[in-house]
């Protein structure tokens, strides 16, 4: 890999996994993530205006980024449900493991074989799915991850990762057709318009405008390191291939499982460790074997 892109990848990793951890201590996370992305259209708007004098704003990026903001905004949504009774810890690393799911789908639909490397870093990554959800190393911690697919927030986080399957392969075509800056900001605004109508049926004003007062600070953080984040991963994405980046990105998960085990004091930080070190293992593989 290029060395500026494993440097923007890594930088992006650490701090998705951060803004994981402030969502996961939000107490209404669908409202929290909404007005993050409310926040993000007059902080970055500069940005926007910088792209309109360079010609950057055309009919066509605005159609593709109405696209692209659909999934966007389902993985936003099914995100933020899991975080409802799950742990970090436990359903971040899920949610990552979309190279496995990458590999999959172009079996199973585009007819692509992949090498023995490829194969085994997919039943890496598979077993360190199931090994997350393990509580202790015995015969009944073994069946526990069957017994998890009941949880809605395990269900979520399964969902979650396809979503992140979906919008990585897409982003890597839309940046080839618009700016990774513009793009990261439009979907911003997408998102908002999106969730409008979700947030008003189902959320009260006062709702909305207790979780403001309770964490401005943390919403204002979130709109700018999670913004810079994902402009990061845009950025790299025109210097490698989608594997490359998607695979390396996962170091968030180890990330992840450390924060949640550490500052949110989560229980089996030490098997899901292990787990989370099997899953970004398998990635790797997967990206060296292409």
């Amino acid at each position: 890999m290029h060395p500026l892109a494993i440097t923007l990848v890594l930088i992006s990793a650490a701090i998705h996994a951060l803004r994981e951890l402030i969502i996961k201590r939000a107490h209404d996370k669908q409202i929290f993530a909404w007005l993050i992305c409310l926040v993000c259209i007059p902080l970055f708007f500069p940005l926007l205006v910088y792209e309109w004098l360079q010609g950057n704003v055309t009919w066509v990026a605005v159609q593709i980024t109405i696209g692209a903001g659909v999934v966007h905004s389902l993985y936003w949504y099914w995100m933020t449900r899991a975080y409802d009774g799950g742990d970090l810890s436990h359903v971040y690393p899920i949610m990552r493991s979309a190279p496995a799911l990458i590999v999959i789908l172009s079996i199973l639909f585009l007819g692509e074989h992949v090498t023995l490397l490829a194969a085994i870093g997919v039943v890496t990554i598979l077993l360190g799915i199931y090994m997350i959800n393990m509580k202790k190393f015995s015969l009944q911690g073994f069946l526990e991850p069957i017994e998890s697919l009941r949880e809605k927030h395990t269900q979520f986080a399964l969902i979650t990762a396809c979503a992140v399957t979906a919008y990585s392969l897409q982003d890597k075509i839309v940046i080839g057709h618009m700016d990774p800056l513009l793009y990261a900001y439009a979907l911003n605004v997408i998102i908002t318009l999106y969730w409008a109508p979700f947030i008003y049926r189902y959320k009260t004003r006062v709702q909305i405008r207790t979780e403001w007062e309770r964490s401005p600070r943390d919403i204002l953080l979130n709109a700018v390191i999670g913004t810079s984040s994902y402009a990061l991963i845009l950025v790299a994405l025109t210097m490698e291939r989608v594997s490359y980046v998607a695979s390396l990105r996962q170091i968030s998960i180890v990330f992840g499982v450390l924060l949640g085990g550490h500052l949110l004091q989560e229980r089996h930080k030490w098997i899901r460790l292990g787990a989370a070190g099997m899953i970004f293992t398998g990635t790797v593989m997967i990206a060296v074997a292409k």
